[in-house]
């Protein structure tokens, strides 16, 4: 297969396969922008909710301006990453003040704005402005590292640029709408991290990885770093008409600016058995969570300490539903009827 074949061969299948998915639909900028932010690390079938939900919230840019911090969190809650969330917050609102309240058109301006990074201005130009800007995400480099033989690992710079040539010469700016969703389509539904359809690809004939069976060998990955294991006692503190909350205040940690149950946290697997042989009782509840860089085990105490007071506040029942919490602390008031 010629490399000027692929493109043809890739948005044929595209336009016959592709799956009716509601940005596809459009192209307002602001919808495409809003379903870019929330399918970064995020899969299509856990982030069209989310997008259907903002999207009906909150349909405009001057909508999504105007809403406030925490019904931003709040109709981000549950999705994870949540400095997503805040990172869009400060792209509307430069975006508004500096822009006329109008995302740019091209990848040179789209770039310049805080929030917006290479790969979110390529597909903005691309999809919503008709620029025939080349788009880079997981998919599209698990594609071509397979079908390229890009062998050094993901996330070096170097692969980076081996990836875009690649894709440069396989590029048809003419159909470039088509081309950049067909690859980033094939890489969710054909050519998949695991057990690649490789039968169904319409581009296997001259793909380089499966000719010498290496399909699983690549994308090379980054070496993974461990997960840090963190320990968190929170503080269940219940009154008859009120609960007791704090709203995560350090911008450097996880749950920033989200609310929580009272609660102190330790990497230090000997500062917190010091603490569980402190207890004569049994914890309320347990369990675990799992995060990109850090594995939690979450342990539940009945009231709060004193010491443990500070910057906490006690909340109304019927205000609590209105409130952003990150997933574990959800799972815990449901538990407790709460919520």
């Amino acid at each position: 297969m010629k490399k000027t074949s692929f493109g043809s061969k890739l948005t044929l299948w595209y336009r016959e396969h592709q799956r009716d998915l509601p940005w596809r639909n459009t192209h307002d900028p602001y919808l495409i922008w809003l379903s870019e932010i929330i399918l970064q690390q995020t899969q299509v079938k856990q982030g069209l909710p989310y997008f259907l939900k903002f999207k009906n919230t909150l349909p405009t840019i001057q909508d999504f301006y105007a809403a406030s911090e925490a019904q931003i969190l709040k109709l981000w809650e549950g999705l994870g990453y949540y400095r997503r969330a805040l990172n869009a917050i400060k792209c509307i609102q430069y975006i508004t003040t500096h822009c006329q309240g109008k995302f740019p058109s091209t990848y040179t301006e789209l770039i310049k704005i805080p929030g917006i990074g290479d790969y979110t201005a390529s597909a903005i130009a691309s999809f919503a402005f008709n620029k025939p800007e080349i788009v880079i995400d997981g998919n599209v480099k698990r594609v071509i590292t397979r079908h390229a033989l890009i062998a050094s690992p993901i996330h070096l710079t170097t692969t980076y640029k081996a990836i875009r040539t690649a894709l440069t010469e396989r590029f048809t700016p003419k159909a470039h709408y088509d081309f950049n969703q067909g690859i980033m389509e094939l890489g969710a539904l054909i050519c998949t991290p695991k057990n690649p359809h490789c039968s169904l690809c319409p581009v296997s004939t001259d793909c380089q990885a499966r000719v010498q069976n290496l399909i699983a060998d690549l994308p090379v990955k980054a070496p993974k770093s461990s997960k840090k294991n963190r320990y968190f006692h929170f503080f269940l503190d219940q009154r008859e008409d009120s609960i007791r909350l704090i709203q995560r205040q350090d911008p450097s940690d996880i749950w920033y600016q989200m609310y929580s149950l009272p609660h102190f946290s330790t990497f230090d697997p000997k500062e917190h058995h010091r603490f569980l042989k402190q207890q004569n009782k049994q914890p309320l509840y347990t369990n675990t969570h799992l995060l990109s860089h850090q594995k939690l085990y979450i342990y539940l105490w009945q009231n709060t300490p004193k010491k443990y007071h500070r910057d906490t506040s006690l909340f109304a029942y019927n205000k609590v539903h209105e409130m952003s919490f990150p997933k574990p602390i959800r799972s815990i008031l449901s538990h407790c009827s709460i919520l």
